[in-house]
């Protein structure tokens, strides 16, 4: 893949990633994934005494179509997912109350699983939309 056929938003960051690796020797990026480390740990954690973590996919409803246009609505659209794309856990999006918000925009659930229990994620994702 060319690099011209990315996004402008991918683009961005892998510039940014190259520029902190040779600002400080990668020890940005070292403490960065100390950090992840320590967020995986504590996932772990709880995926030791619970099946899942269920929380909103978003801190909001779902954005309309080109609403999402400015770094910081695509850091909030994603604050709550982006964490387990650094762990690597199965997370599943449901909706769980379509039009229940009071505007008509669905509003879904995340289900986050151990690793290599995509099987738990799917079950639970099912629970959720036939319950609802």
């Amino acid at each position: 893949m060319d690099v011209d056929e990315l996004g402008e938003n991918v683009r961005a960051r892998l510039v940014i990633g190259r520029a902190l690796t040779a600002v400080d020797d990668g020890a940005g990026y070292v403490a960065a994934q100390n950090v992840r480390q320590e967020f995986e740990a504590v996932v772990n954690d709880r995926l030791g005494t619970y099946d899942a973590l269920l929380l909103p996919t978003t801190p909001m409803t779902a954005p309309d179509y080109g609403e999402v246009t400015e770094d910081a609505d695509l850091l909030r659209t994603i604050a709550n997912t982006g964490p387990f794309n650094l762990t690597g856990n199965p997370a599943l999006s449901v909706p769980v109350m379509a039009g229940e918000d009071g505007n008509g925009d669905p509003v879904g659930c995340q289900i986050v699983t151990d690793w290599y229990d995509e099987a738990m994620a799917v079950a639970l994702g099912q629970k959720l939309e036939t319950a609802g």
